[in-house]
């Protein structure tokens, strides 16, 4: 399965603007744009996910309305040789994190994450990357979170040095709308 060069708007009933949590496997999800959702999977093996856009905008309401918060979530002991690289994530509200994950993911899995950019849009707590990790809500820094899943080595993390303007320029360019 290929999904590819789609524009998603996450609901009020779920957080997931793409949700995969069927262990589905061999597919790609890439140059999607989702605004105030994101993208989830749990088991399968050979997935791809990269050079996607996620927006999580300042007025996205805490929860979606779900029962889990705002984030890529992904539960890595079961998603062998997959990847989640090439992405960018922007984020402005206080409630939501970049990941919500069921685990860590290892090296030791052939699960890839690297060459992502995570942007807090907020402008402050630069070194703090929100996200729920291994069932706890973390505000641990981004040099932790590479160290303890040991990935992301290459990726970067910026405090807020794009404006929407960048980024709706990004995301036209990844639709093939320019």
């Amino acid at each position: 399965m290929i999904l590819n060069k789609d524009y998603e708007y996450g609901r009020m009933s779920s957080q997931w603007s793409i949700d995969h949590d069927d262990a589905s496997s061999f597919y790609t999800d890439s140059e999607n744009v989702c605004a105030y959702g994101m993208h989830k999977w749990r088991d399968g093996v050979l997935k791809n996910v990269s050079s996607n856009i996620y927006v999580i905008p300042e007025d996205a309401s805490p929860g979606g309305g779900g029962s889990q918060q705002k984030g890529v979530g992904f539960y890595a002991g079961n998603t062998n040789r997959s990847v989640f690289e090439g992405n960018e994530m922007y984020n402005w509200g206080d409630a939501f994190q970049f990941f919500y994950t069921w685990s860590v993911p290892s090296p030791a899995n052939e699960f890839v994450v690297d060459n992502n950019r995570y942007y807090n849009m907020r402008g402050n707590e630069s070194e703090h990357l929100n996200f729920y990790y291994d069932g706890v809500i973390s505000g641990m820094t981004f040099e932790d979170w590479q160290k303890d899943c040991e990935c992301d080595a290459n990726s970067k993390f910026n405090d807020g040095d794009v404006t929407l303007d960048d980024i709706i320029k990004a995301a036209r360019v990844r639709l093939q709308l320019l």
